[in-house]
């Protein structure tokens, strides 16, 4: 297990953790059994957040949960012998399964960067990796969604992700053409964001040379979501100060904490992607 982590970049402080657990935790011990008999069928279930939440429920049960890494490892371990053998058996390249799974260092390491030490607090979404739900493809990451109506593809900007429009387009493109190749019910799907970075006043106090700009210019805004906080997470660090204690270390933040003072709000956009604008 630390191999694999390893493997994916991550932290030696978190291998350190993760190792600890390794020691103690076999095929045979209640994790094993719950990864076994649940993960099967997180990456196979139409319900994959039930099935987490199963997991969770029987990890807690065992008093395992008292671990801060615990749920890591779990998932870790159900990436290594569910998840990839579920990618080999439909085909999905190796080189898209890592470059998928390196989100679970880069939650480590931005907890790192939020609250001084390495820890795991993404359990609640990054099931949906496991589930072959979210692909990271070149840039950013493509999640196979589905309303009552229509399947549409979100689009996920990691905190890591090149947002050159060359690097966009290329992911973008890339990405179209693998899911038609292995998701053919998405080919024709819409491809929607919602982010902070689609918020529509922000071409009003960035410049035109802004790679946030170029972005948000690839979609039709359909919608402004004023309540939520995301810039908090993404552009303060997950910061709680109130509006006049936040930083004003860079232009974006001295912006956004001008358009908060004057405005009180500052909301996600929501958008759709035209391709013949990339």
């Amino acid at each position: 297990m630390v191999v694999f982590a390893a493997s994916l970049g991550m932290p030696r402080e978190a291998c350190a953790a993760l190792s600890e657990l390794d020691e103690r935790i076999n095929s045979s011990s209640l994790l094993g059994v719950v990864s076994q008999s649940h993960g099967r069928e997180l990456v196979i279930s139409k319900n994959p957040e039930r099935e987490w939440n199963r997991i969770k429920q029987s990890i807690h049960e065992s008093g395992e949960d008292k671990n801060p890494w615990i749920y890591l490892y779990a998932m870790l371990f159900i990436a290594l012998h569910f998840t990839l053998p579920a990618y080999r058996k439909r085909g999905l390249e190796d080189e898209i399964f890592t470059d998928t799974m390196r989100a679970f260092p880069r939650f480590v390491c931005e907890n790192k960067k939020r609250y001084g030490n390495y820890s795991f607090d993404r359990e609640f979404w990054a099931y949906r990796q496991l589930a072959l739900r979210i692909f990271r493809i070149g840039t950013l990451e493509y999640e196979l969604s589905k309303d009552k109506q229509n399947a549409y593809i979100s689009i996920h900007i990691p905190s890591d992700a090149d947002l050159l429009p060359e690097s966009v387009s290329t992911s973008v493109h890339s990405a179209k053409e693998w899911i038609s190749n292995y998701f053919p019910d998405y080919r024709d799907a819409l491809l929607r964001c919602e982010s902070w970075m689609l918020n529509p006043v922000l071409p009003y106090f960035l410049t035109n040379e802004s790679k946030i700009v170029s972005f948000q210019r690839l979609f039709d805004i359909t919608a402004v979501n004023p309540d939520s906080e995301d810039w908090r997470e993404w552009v303060f660090d997950g910061s709680s100060l109130p509006i006049e204690l936040l930083p004003e270390d860079t232009s974006l933040r001295k912006a956004i904490k001008r358009h908060m003072r004057e405005k009180g709000e500052f909301g996600n956009g929501v958008g759709v992607m035209m391709l013949d604008r990339i």
